[in-house]
């Protein structure tokens, strides 16, 4: 079976907007700096400022990853590898002037978080003794609205009508929740990846690697009745997803009109109309992680490079990599998670 588990790569990358649409990169750090935030100018890739996402100055602090929130703020998952009690916390930054608002306990292993991006809740993943757990949290108090348990994985992908939550689970499918009731829904048979969702909430858009048949495909679900419409093969371009499985498998263009699929070697951009694919090989070395597909259009790859960890440009329409900066060593713990863009 393949793991679900945590993996020695690079932060993952994140990208927000302030009020004058600049844009700005966002890089959970650790190892190089303690649980801190980096704000890269997200066309330079120059090191803005840090931000402290917690009050431990250990250097064994991890900032997992940071999710803007709609007033502005930014809400960072910090994990604490390593010690006995094998918890994390939320943060609650001001990424204007770097004060620590306020944080909270989680009660297990920290994997992920994600916001709904019409209530305004967090959604903080975390694994307690053998079970998943999922924490909804108000970020204005940090107050825990509820608790419970899902069905394994380790990403987690809220749509943007903010009504479900998307969970891929290996062996499985895709498992669905209401986030009214937190209850699960259904279940997607198949597909062990989770790409994203077009932006009217109505196609959720899966994958499968080359362990699930049809191996190396990409599902179009109708989110309704949550039953597949649409499966495309992609061919034997390499492993959907890169080396790290699943989490990095892909995005959807603020537009919704394309997808964006990570082949380690390739990023694969897919019409979801039209279904033309056009295939375009990463630069030499680099092993595609993420994709980003940020709401100003812009996409960037996180991608690995030897020990090195660079933010790759990748412009499709000119089927090029025009650009690239260095994601300041980092190269610390990440959970597998999908890549998502926020505009706050």
């Amino acid at each position: 079976m393949k793991k679900q588990t945590i993996a020695l790569l690079g932060a993952a990358l994140l990208l927000v907007s302030s009020a004058e649409a600049q844009y700005k990169v966002l890089l959970p750090q650790c190892c190089s700096v303690p649980s801190s935030v980096f704000v890269l100018n997200a066309e330079t890739g120059s090191l803005e400022r840090a931000l402290a996402a917690a009050t431990s100055t250990s250097f064994n602090v991890f900032a997992l990853t940071a999710v803007p929130l709609r007033d502005g703020a930014l809400a960072v998952l910090n994990d604490f590898p390593g010690t006995s009690s094998s918890t994390g916390t939320v943060s609650i930054v001001n990424p204007g002037t770097g004060a620590l608002l306020g944080s909270v306990a989680l009660p297990g292993e920290p994997l992920t978080m994600a916001l709904n991006p019409k209530s305004g809740v967090i959604y903080a993943r975390f694994t307690l003794g053998a079970l998943y757990q999922i924490e909804e949290l108000n970020p204005s108090t940090l107050r825990v609205i509820q608790q419970f348990t899902v069905t394994g994985g380790s990403s987690i992908t809220v749509s943007p009508d903010g009504q479900r939550i998307y969970i891929p689970v290996f062996g499985t499918g895709v498992v669905v929740y209401s986030t009214s009731s937190l209850a699960q829904i259904g279940t997607v048979p198949g597909p062990d990846q989770v790409i994203g969702l077009s932006p009217d909430s109505k196609t959720h858009y899966a994958a499968s690697d080359a362990l699930v048949a049809p191996s190396n495909s990409v599902y179009f679900v109708d989110t309704a009745s949550l039953e597949i419409t649409t499966i495309i093969s992609l061919g034997n371009l390499g492993t959907l997803g890169g080396d790290s499985g699943g989490p990095g498998s892909g995005a959807v263009s603020a537009d919704g009109t394309r997808l964006y699929i990570n082949f380690g070697t390739s990023i694969l951009t897919l019409d979801v109309t039209t279904r033309a694919k056009v295939d375009v090989p990463c630069p030499a070395d680099d092993q595609g992680e993420q994709v980003l597909a940020a709401s100003n259009g812009s996409v960037y790859v996180r991608v690995q490079n030897g020990a090195a960890n660079l933010a790759v440009v990748f412009d499709p329409a000119g089927a090029r990599f025009p650009r690239n900066f260095p994601c300041w060593g980092s190269a610390g713990w990440w959970p597998a998670q999908a890549v998502r863009s926020y505009s706050c």
